[in-house]
């Protein structure tokens, strides 16, 4: 946990922290003084923000992940912007200092939702000498077997191997004449193309490549791409994305039939 000022309501999350088992507690103020106070509170670290970057010096404290929660108890732009790239990507911010009626806040959404920044923190999880590793989509479902990606990778010595999956339309298609009549109708078929599965196949030296914000599939793809070193491993297994309550339902009743 990180909180961001150590005025009474920061020191309160700071001792709320405490009681609900948190390891690892920093706190950050301009005062040297409140910092003080909030390691009486129970703050494991603390940070001058005067002469410190709080985004970098709690990312050193959290081996380059950020904090699973980021308390902003000032609530100006600035402290707020230093608890959001404070945290892990998974984590949390939670703002309790109240902002004037006036402030307002620019962060870029790819900040928010890319992905390069965590694929590069999880690799900082992989064992020294893998030297192929898997990443995944977290909302698909296929039976693909991963042995056969893998072996497709290495044969081909690529950076990073996609899997790759025909696109199926998620509407009706209709052929239609000049004049209007309509000579074929096919519900949801599966169109002459290939889209990203959200399977990876991942060579170690990929991981330099990627950006620490941003998107790997915005950019790191697209780059490889553009080098010849990007391969796609074309599997006609059950796959299906999970992006909805109807995709669940849909799931559910292709995997109660047998299917995947």
């Amino acid at each position: 946990v990180a909180v961001i000022g150590c005025g009474g309501v920061g020191d309160a999350a700071i001792a709320g922290s405490k009681l609900g088992g948190a390891h690892t507690i920093i706190a950050v103020d301009l005062d040297d003084r409140k910092l003080e106070w909030a390691r009486e509170f129970g703050a494991t670290h603390t940070i001058n923000a005067s002469n410190t970057d709080p985004v970098e010096a709690i990312r050193e404290l959290t081996g380059g992940n950020g904090v699973d929660v980021a308390i902003d108890a000032v609530g100006t732009s600035e402290t707020y912007k230093q608890a959001f790239y404070a945290r892990d990507l998974a984590g949390t911010v939670v703002l309790v200092g109240v902002p004037n009626p006036e402030m307002r806040i620019d962060l870029p959404l790819l900040d928010v939702f890319g992905r390069g920044g965590a694929l590069k923190q999880g690799f900082a999880l992989v064992a020294e000498g893998e030297e192929t590793i898997i990443a995944c989509n977290g909302d698909i479902l296929t039976d693909q077997t991963l042995a056969d990606m893998i072996a497709s990778h290495g044969a081909r010595a690529a950076i990073a191997s996609v899997m790759l999956t025909p696109l199926k339309s998620p509407y009706g298609v209709v052929g239609v004449n000049d004049d209007g009549r309509i000579t074929s109708f096919r519900e949801k078929p599966v169109l002459p193309y290939w889209i990203n599965a959200g399977i990876y196949v991942l060579s170690r030296s990929f991981f330099t490549l990627l950006p620490d914000k941003g998107d790997h599939e915005t950019e790191t793809f697209p780059a490889l791409a553009d080098e010849g070193k990007l391969f796609g491993f074309k599997s006609e297994a059950y796959w299906r994305p999970v992006d909805s309550i109807k995709d669940i339902s849909e799931a559910e009743r292709e995997l109660a039939a047998g299917r995947g």
